[in-house]
């Protein structure tokens, strides 16, 4: 006798949904009443909308709606989402009389970032310009500010610690007004997170032999090379990276901030942690290294592996030792605050200034990670990301990755049918976020265009609803 199977799809009968298959079936019926979703993960750009709405084999009537994570996303009582900021939430409607019975929706607002400098820019020289830069921010759908707080040797606010370390409480340019403050004010109007972007991290002044006033202050806290100078690496002069009197001065900066401001995190870039490939021959840094290997000199090749990778450890603990002190600071304003970095391309970034940043992703003490993937022709974008996205991301990770593009070069922007492209590579990636070097490229109304036409609206990615 032959076996005759029947598949029946889409049958709904009194409420209940036949089972698909018959055969071996011990119920053909289920009587739980099931919701789905129009979109189970679903990707939202901020100045966006998107509504939801449940299939079910009950009535939907007063389903209860909620977001796991408001600061992200909200809903109201239809279904209704709005992008707050980046981060993701799980959107649930549940009904109102079995809590049991629910659908969701992962819903994620990607980061669209933009560096905004010192150099190169008029903005921060008045609290019009800076106005002016957030809506032009906010027209574009950036949802992010990483502004300059650190660079030379001076803070773009007032600083306490400056005052004492070199009698230099502010950038003299902005004497008599604090930037930081105007920008996170403006920004928080319009729901833009601000990010203090410490610039120069370990290093202290461009090219000026003498390291800068901290340097001059503090002459103990240089960076010594191989040949017994000051460390300086595209014209820069770097101070020891490795002391602790050094990484105590920067974490004390980052506490000032986060103690004194609202600002939604803090980020350094690709110096910090990091020193160049040449550094370490200092006095601290050579004993710390005999200490280690029973009386033995650090190797006078700089690229040798061993050496590399120890001293690269101990920029990895000095950035979990930070991230833990930032994120438990008892006094920091913001509670939620993230720690990110925008490190070089790895392993050009261990080999050149001593940075193992996909050790920072595993050990899990950074909240997001910006490479960046500075190219100008879209073989080179390619193959530069590929890498990242494959080996040295996780899965899991990959909602708080974005890839730092550059958008203008001095006075310069950058070619709009490269970078559309690049961005259209990125999204075949389900890479859907970007942060952006730098603000001064937004000024162009047709590449701010093209940025604000590539992150809007939504997408749908998948379409399977949850269902319990």
């Amino acid at each position: 006798m032959k076996k005759i199977l029947i598949t029946i799809t889409g049958i709904l009968l009194s409420g209940f949904i036949l089972a698909s298959t018959i055969p071996n079936a011990p119920s053909m019926i289920s009587s739980n009443p099931v919701i789905s979703l129009n979109a189970s993960n679903l990707i939202l750009y901020s100045g966006s909308t998107y509504t939801l709405k449940a299939n079910a084999t009950t009535n939907t009537s007063g389903l209860i709606w909620n977001s796991s994570n408001p600061a992200a996303v909200t809903v109201d009582s239809n279904g209704n989402l709005t992008p707050i900021g980046p981060g993701s939430a799980t959107i649930t409607a549940t009904l109102p009389n079995n809590e049991n019975i629910s659908g969701s929706c992962v819903v994620t607002v990607p980061t669209v970032g933009v560096w905004l400098t010192v150099s190169a820019s008029q903005v921060l020289n008045s609290e019009a310009n800076i106005e002016q830069a957030v809506q032009i921010c906010k027209a574009t759908h950036i949802n992010t500010i990483c502004v300059a707080v650190w660079d030379q040797s001076m803070t773009n606010y007032p600083s306490q610690i400056m005052q004492n370390t070199t009698g230099v409480p502010i950038n003299p340019q902005f004497s008599g007004t604090d930037p930081l403050k105007e920008v996170v004010a403006a920004a928080h109007a319009q729901g833009i997170k601000v990010i203090a972007w410490f610039e120069y991290g370990f290093a202290t002044s461009y090219n000026d032999p003498t390291g800068g006033p901290i340097l001059q202050k503090n002459p103990s806290w240089k960076a010594i090379d191989n040949n017994g100078q000051i460390v300086t690496s595209n014209n820069f002069q770097w101070m020891n990276g490795f002391s602790p009197d050094v990484q105590n001065f920067m974490e004390s900066l980052m506490k000032e901030v986060v103690d004194n401001y609202d600002v939604d995190g803090v980020q350094c870039d690709d110096r910090m942690p990091a020193m160049p490939e040449n550094s370490g021959y200092d006095p601290y840094t050579i004993k710390l290294y005999e200490d280690s290997h029973n009386g033995q000199h650090p190797p006078t090749d700089y690229t040798n592996s061993d050496w590399v990778n120890w001293r690269a450890n101990l920029l990895n603990q000095y950035l979990q030792r930070l991230y833990a002190d930032i994120k438990t600071d008892p006094n920091r304003i913001n509670k939620n605050l993230t720690v990110t970095m925008a490190p070089s391309v790895y392993p050009w970034s261990l080999q050149n200034y001593l940075q193992d940043w996909p050790a920072w992703v595993s050990g899990n003490y950074v909240d997001g990670i910006i490479p960046q993937v500075y190219r100008y022709d879209l073989p080179s974008y390619e193959s530069t990301l590929q890498p990242i996205v494959q080996s040295q991301i996780p899965q899991s990770f990959m909602n708080n990755f974005a890839p730092g593009m550059v958008i203008q070069v001095g006075t310069t922007p950058k070619n709009l049918s490269t970078l559309q492209s690049m961005i259209d590579y990125n999204k075949s990636l389900g890479i859907y976020g970007a942060m952006f070097f730098f603000y001064e490229g937004l000024t162009n109304s047709t590449l701010q265009s093209t940025i604000a036409n590539a992150y809007s609206g939504s997408a749908v990615i998948s379409t399977s609803g949850s269902a319990q």
